[in-house]
């Protein structure tokens, strides 16, 4: 399981997702989540973003190398995600 913490100083984290997983679960510390985006980096180095709120609870994809969470600038409610691989 990987944490990512993001806060008011932090609003940027990438995580590295081993090879072979093929379904990713999230899960949030708040219901409101419209404020952190979410980018789904392949295996070819593509991104696709949302907010993560539209990837809420799991991400269903072969070949994510990476995934690269973005909070607002407006936002000050620190957030935490919890990340199983499978």
């Amino acid at each position: 399981m990987i944490t990512v913490h993001l806060t008011a100083k932090s609003r940027v984290e990438q995580v590295d997702i081993p090879s072979g997983t093929k379904r990713l679960l999230l899960e949030v510390s708040r219901a409101k989540c419209k404020d952190v985006l979410l980018e789904v980096v392949d295996d070819s180095g593509q991104a696709k973003g949302k907010p993560l709120e539209k990837w809420l609870p799991h991400i269903k994809q072969k070949g994510v190398s990476a995934l690269r969470f973005m909070m607002n600038d407006f936002s000050t409610q620190p957030i935490k995600i919890q990340i199983t691989c499978k």
